[in-house]
């Protein structure tokens, strides 16, 4: 929170969607939503002091998020929330925000010999094309839509974005490196697509990893996650780090073979504007 506010003060955050609850010249609670350039809206849940009307003085803050979120230009509001703090949790569940999921935090360090498992042998050759600035963007887009069908991976957020906008979002978040975005073929169709970017600490973060909807369970992703081992490996990196989905067992189970470990975890709460979809 220390380093957000002084984002804050030098100038890279705003304090416009900063609300504040006050009763006789005194500040009782406050909650912060703060829009990053992709329109994503990331809330710092209501704060109340220990007051006779706590309940309703919180109540208050999260419906006036939400209807900030309803009169802008977000797609979405979410809010991550440890595991340790319980009585947000119980008052979120009773809020308008929607528990999806736990977002889990995994990573893997090269040096550690107890997580160097062999993964199984896998028999799929892949071919990879390499991201190119404005010259086959069109193609990474279609292929992150394709990993979408049947994803377990927060599919309720896949619904309110399109995938251009979902590539626009890795574009503006994410250090492009090259040869470190690559979109797989197999048997010269599309089979998936890895966004591998610089992260801290000297571990790489996979910041998408995704398989086609048609061509899962033939080994691609195990294909694929080989393929970002080497590369970062062979761009420096000590590990490797990811989000995932707490559902997606899958994938998990695969991350696990190599090497992979839980490190920490948060719930996933999220308000949808309008809660319409796109089309």
């Amino acid at each position: 929170m220390s380093q957000t506010l002084q984002s804050a003060e030098q100038g890279a955050l705003s304090f416009d969607f900063l609300l504040v609850a006050v009763e006789a010249d005194k500040v009782i609670g406050a909650s912060w939503l703060v829009v990053s350039e992709d329109f994503t809206g990331h809330i710092f849940p209501p704060e109340v002091i220990d007051h006779e009307h706590q309940q309703q003085i919180w109540d208050d803050l999260a419906q006036h998020i939400a209807n900030l979120l309803d009169d802008s230009d977000c797609w979405i509001g979410q809010i991550l929330l440890h595991p340790d703090e319980v009585t947000q949790r119980q008052r979120l569940d009773d809020s308008p925000f929607a528990y999806l999921a736990d977002l889990q935090f995994m990573s893997m360090s090269f040096d550690d010999e107890k997580l160097a498992i062999s993964p199984p042998t896998k028999s799929v050759r892949l071919e990879a094309t390499s991201y190119q600035e404005g010259r086959n963007e069109t193609l990474f887009v279609d292929v992150m839509e394709q990993t979408y069908e049947g994803s377990l991976d927060f599919p309720e957020v896949n619904e309110f974005r399109t995938a251009e906008e979902a590539f626009q979002s890795h574009r503006t978040h994410s250090q492009i490196q090259p040869n470190c975005w690559q979109v797989f073929y197999h048997k010269r169709r599309p089979a998936g697509m890895l966004l591998l970017s610089p992260g801290q600490d000297d571990h790489w973060e996979i910041t998408y990893m995704g398989v086609c909807g048609g061509v899962r369970g033939q080994g691609i992703g195990h294909a694929m996650l080989a393929q970002a081992i080497t590369t970062a490996k062979k761009q420096g990196a000590k590990g490797l780090s990811l989000g995932v989905d707490s559902r997606n067992h899958y994938a998990i189970k695969l991350y696990e073979t190599y090497g992979f470990r839980v490190r920490t975890a948060c719930h996933f709460y999220a308000w949808f504007p309008h809660d319409e979809p796109e089309v």
